[in-house]
């Protein structure tokens, strides 16, 4: 496993993410942007939210 994978899979157990909200969060570049950012703790807080704000708005549909 290479840190890529390591640190997504640790984010991913953190962070609850569904394989939806983990699809979404590769697409966003989550891992690049934590390593190029900073402010890394500004860029984790953002995918924080948007990750609550997905799952909320799924409750509400069902």
């Amino acid at each position: 496993m290479n840190k890529y994978e390591r640190f997504i899979r640790e984010e991913r157990a953190k962070a609850a993410w569904s394989i939806h909200q983990l699809g979404r969060q590769i697409n966003l570049m989550y891992y690049q942007r934590i390593l190029t950012s900073q402010d890394q703790i500004a860029v984790s807080k953002e995918c924080k939210q948007r990750s609550q704000n997905q799952k909320n708005t799924k409750k509400r549909r069902h």
